[in-house]
């Protein structure tokens, strides 16, 4: 696959079967954009990745079908990113996770081609219905008019606005807007968790995008105030039996994981979850950008 900029992408899943030299060097590279680009508490270890890849490589992975991408451009790994797809009963769920770029081969469309390689990618023969991404929380401009993190608070929420087109969950009662209170349950350091991390439950519908062109800046659907702008009826919806599932699905696909992610903090995230959908029929999607003007999701994370 490839741009006016030969750029290309390779799943390590199918180097691993072929060629191990190779492999070790582009996982290397890889490894190298992945770890600059997420604090220690967000990343699983390299030994885990390589795992993930061994098993999904050989077919034993019961967590899904792990995937590992990389976009290559002159010789070397520019951009990396990991996904996993999932058959349910009645739908497939495409789970990504991880995705940074060299900051150095930035704004060359690197994120887009990425996004349409995930989707393409059939080693699995899966066509999913939906995606899950985890999305940090952005937050409003300083009041020097300048962003306290450029990569949270605007680049990495404009890429699923204008790309992945990601809404994220919440519940709308009577005024009130609520993110649904996700989180990244801890990573286990030698068996100690480290912190949970909040972040936003982001569903994106594959082949015919839940967030429509009108929801393009924040300002048009949620005020600085924090108030819903449109009509809630105007907004993309979810059953909200089908958004538990998704959700769920991802927080197994963590269970799954033993040994590296706090039980405790999968069982209180799901709890606090099934709070906040009580009574809920149904789950709207609304855009990353605005939810910088709502609660911080990290308040509502027991």
């Amino acid at each position: 696959m490839k741009n006016d900029i030969d750029i290309r992408t390779e799943n390590l899943v199918n180097i691993y079967r072929q060629d191990k030299k190779l492999f070790d060097k582009l996982f290397s590279e890889a490894q190298r954009i992945y770890v600059s680009s997420f604090p220690k508490e967000e990343r699983e270890h390299g030994h885990l990745l390589r795992k993930h890849i061994h098993r999904s490589a050989h077919g034993l992975s019961k967590r899904g079908n792990y995937n590992y991408l990389v976009a290559l451009a002159d010789g070397k790994v520019r951009a990396m990113t990991t996904f996993t797809t999932i058959k349910k009963s009645d739908f497939s769920l495409l789970l990504w996770g991880y995705v940074a770029t060299d900051p150095k081969w930035r704004n060359k469309g690197i994120g887009r081609i990425i996004h349409k390689a995930i989707l393409q990618d059939t080693i699995h023969n899966i066509s999913p219905d939906f995606m899950f991404l985890e999305i940090e929380q952005p937050k409003p401009l300083r009041s020097d008019g300048t962003y306290e993190d450029s990569m949270r608070d605007s680049i990495r929420p404009k890429f699923h606005n204008d790309v992945s087109g990601a809404g994220c969950a919440v519940t709308i009662k009577e005024d009130d807007i609520s993110i649904i209170p996700y989180a990244q349950p801890g990573i286990l350091v030698n068996d100690e968790p480290q912190p949970i991390v909040p972040l936003l439950p982001a569903i994106s519908s594959i082949g015919d995008g839940l967030i429509d062109h009108y929801l393009q800046t924040p300002g048009e659907v949620i005020s600085p105030e924090g108030k819903l702008l449109v009509n809630k009826e105007l907004l993309p919806t979810m059953d909200t039996d089908k958004a538990s599932e998704i959700i769920h699905t991802m927080l197994n696909h963590y269970i799954l994981s033993k040994n590296t992610y706090c039980t405790d903090h999968i069982v209180s995230i799901e709890k606090n979850i099934e709070q906040a959908l009580e009574g809920s029929q149904k789950v709207y999607l609304i855009p990353i950008l605005g939810t910088r003007y709502l609660d911080r999701i990290e308040d509502r994370i027991a």
